[in-house]
């Protein structure tokens, strides 16, 4: 019937062709409608159009995504080649830093080691020798501690130690003792001397011999007997010459400790010194004391610059005494607040650590060996901060036994 009425459309209502003329072979019936007919024509058409417009829309948009799709493809593969191109460079650089890495470890490993090896054999030999001094002049130690002073498990921080080479000499023997006390009167007469050429006041002077004699030569000498052994240890060839030497610092160590502890006990009220009367005591001034101890530690800088003042490293030497005398006073400081707080919030492990360190390790063990090592030529500055390192674990050690 659609077809029918579409051509009806191009025809008249008598039935003839409205193109050619032509009688058309049928008749239009009289209730046609063609309102309605147009009507739905226009609206076919439309529909069409529509239908058209949007499949030409989505055809387009397809085409559209097909290229984009291509483009992204491209770009993806170019980016691709780019990124592959920049992991293999970065790949290439971390195997060439490694490498460089690994060579550098290694050669810091060999340094190391020829470091540890030489530090080594210092440990060894300062330890024992250090050792042995001090257990020869405690006797009053009990057997436990006495062993635990001689054991290399003590010194648990350090390994198993190489074995320290042969002793040129014995350690400390009566001999030596002797010759270490012979050098004290000699000492005692040049510091009182040159206080005769600058001062007129003989009193001054023979009050400064009193203190020398009284309160510097008691004493088991420990630190002073060391300063000989570790440069016996260390030296490449032990003359007399550098033996005398090596007794005239250890006299000058003796002088700082006899000074401190002169100081101390004026501060403290100490009664007994050394199985005697303090020197406080002895000399009735109490805490008037204090000006001996001054008078003692610039004593033994009058013995350093008239024995050492040519000797290379008497600057270093001078630089020692002060930085070790610094920190023992700081320690004393730190002491006499911890026993002033009634609180006892000072008596702690780290405060006593401190106090032990400041106050005994660096001048009764630093001190003696590091003089030694300048005594002997000894200025590789890894050894020394290896050997400070070790000497002040045995300091702590002695002072927890003592």
């Amino acid at each position: 019937m659609l077809f029918e009425h579409i051509f009806l459309a191009y025809s008249d209502s008598s039935g003839r062709d409205l193109f050619n003329g032509e009688t058309l072979g049928f008749e239009i019936k009289s209730d046609f409608n063609f309102e309605k007919f147009n009507t739905l024509v226009t609206v076919c058409i439309s529909k069409c159009a529509m239908f058209a417009t949007f499949a030409g829309l989505l055809f387009a948009k397809r085409c559209l995504f097909v290229v984009a799709e291509r483009k992204v493809r491209t770009f993806a593969r170019g980016v691709g080649l780019v990124i592959t191109a920049r992991q293999q460079l970065a790949a290439n650089e971390r195997g060439l830093l490694r490498k460089q890495a690994e060579q550098t470890k290694s050669m810091r490993r060999r340094s190391i080691s020829r470091i540890s090896l030489r530090t080594t054999m210092l440990a060894g030999q300062a330890r024992s020798a250090l050792a042995r001094v001090f257990l020869q002049h405690t006797p009053d130690l009990a057997p436990s501690r006495r062993a635990l002073a001689t054991t290399s498990a003590s010194f648990s921080w350090f390994g198993k130690p190489e074995p320290a080479p042969a002793v040129r000499g014995p350690i400390t023997n009566k001999a030596e003792l002797i010759q270490f006390n012979a050098a004290f009167p000699d000492i005692v007469r040049n510091l009182t001397e040159r206080g005769r050429q600058h001062l007129e006041v003989p009193a001054a002077t023979k009050w400064f011999a009193q203190v020398l004699q009284y309160a510097v030569p008691g004493g088991k000498k420990n630190r002073g007997l060391a300063v000989s052994q570790a440069y016996k240890y260390l030296a490449q060839e032990c003359t007399p010459e550098g033996l005398k030497q090596a007794h005239l610092m250890g006299w000058a160590v003796e002088m700082l400790h006899a000074s401190l502890t002169v100081a101390q006990d004026a501060l403290d009220g100490v009664q007994v010194r050394r199985g005697r009367p303090s020197w406080p005591v002895h000399c009735g001034l109490g805490l008037r004391a204090v000006n001996d101890a001054a008078l003692l530690e610039t004593g033994l800088y009058e013995l350093l610059k008239t024995h050492f003042r040519s000797h290379p490293h008497y600057v270093e030497i001078l630089e020692l005494f002060h930085d070790v005398t610094h920190k023992a006073i700081m320690g004393q400081v730190l002491d006499i607040q911890a026993r002033s707080d009634a609180s006892l919030e000072l008596f702690t492990m780290e405060r006593y650590q401190a106090i032990v360190k400041y106050k005994t390790a660096y001048y009764t063990f630093q001190l003696p060996v590091i003089l030694a090592m300048y005594l002997a030529e000894n200025n590789d500055l890894e050894l020394h901060r290896q050997a400070k390192m070790i000497l002040m674990e045995m300091g702590q050690i002695f002072q927890v036994q003592v």
